[in-house]
């Protein structure tokens, strides 16, 4: 997105994470213009089957952890306005549990529907 708005195109008027992007500093977060506890942002994580031994996700993590920590990489995701969390898996499950309610809430309030 940022390619486009350094062409000018499109304009943005406010982003929906809990704080402003480095990149466009101008831009103020939904919460500041007054919508309260608004929080929608992207995410990737490493999922797996239920029932995976802990010790091989204990090895995945201790593995991703480790090449998000890379400088290279790090320094790669910064250009793309990624913020590491690398957290454990028991905090990402927990992380995980609460976006199923928080958007759970939003499709059950709505009736939206997957087409």
């Amino acid at each position: 997105m940022q390619q486009f708005v350094k062409d000018g195109r499109p304009r943005l008027i406010a982003s929906s994470g809990p704080k402003r992007f480095p990149s466009t500093p101008d831009v103020p977060t939904l919460n500041e213009l007054g919508y309260k506890d608004f929080e929608a942002t992207s995410w990737i994580g490493l999922l797996t089957t239920g029932g995976t031994p802990k010790p091989i996700i204990d090895r995945y993590s201790r593995e991703l952890v480790k090449i998000l920590h890379m400088p290279d990489i790090q320094q790669k995701l910064r250009e793309m306005e990624f913020e590491v969390v690398a957290s454990t898996p028991d905090q990402f499950g927990a992380w995980i549990k609460t976006e199923i309610g928080r958007w759970g809430k939003v499709i059950k309030d709505t009736g939206a529907k997957a087409e």
